[in-house]
């Protein structure tokens, strides 16, 4: 789009030298103005849809990333009571004094703990990239509206 309000502009420019270099007469100056009473109205649309158009993406961008941090908060208290629940049992097989006894309690919690943190790993990893993919799209509205 802005291409487009480059070669209005350079072709009105063009126009208005041409006019200027071949004839000073009122009729020549009458079309240069017609000419920009036609331009004037179309560019100052092109760029009010261009700001709506901007402001639309950075808007929806704006609300994909609230209703992903909201679901990032609610399950960022489920996986740190999760988080807080491993720290407990560990603190408890490490308060073991016997070396067997510890090591049982240790083998006890394994297979259940190892799920949960790659579940807490999975998780956190694609609210990650979801966040990232959120604020590479606000980027690209900023970018697109200044360029």
């Amino acid at each position: 789009m802005r291409t487009i309000l480059w070669i209005f502009i350079t072709l009105s420019v063009v126009h208005a030298n041409k006019s200027e270099e071949d004839d000073q007469s009122p009729k020549n100056n009458s079309v240069h103005l017609d000419c920009f009473d036609v331009f004037i109205p179309l560019i100052d649309r092109l760029s009010n849809e261009a700001k709506n158009a901007s402001d639309n993406c950075v808007n929806t961008a704006n609300a994909d990333k609230e209703r992903e941090l909201t679901s990032i908060k609610n399950t960022r208290t489920e996986l740190h009571s999760e988080v807080k629940r491993i720290k407990e049992t560990l603190t408890h097989c490490s308060s073991r004094s016997d070396h067997l006894g510890y090591f049982e309690c240790l083998n006890g919690i394994v297979e259940v703990d190892r799920k949960i943190v790659a579940d807490i790993a999975v998780k956190s990893s694609q609210y990650s990239t979801k966040v990232k993919q959120i604020e590479e799209q606000e980027i690209k509205c900023f970018r697109n509206s200044v360029l």
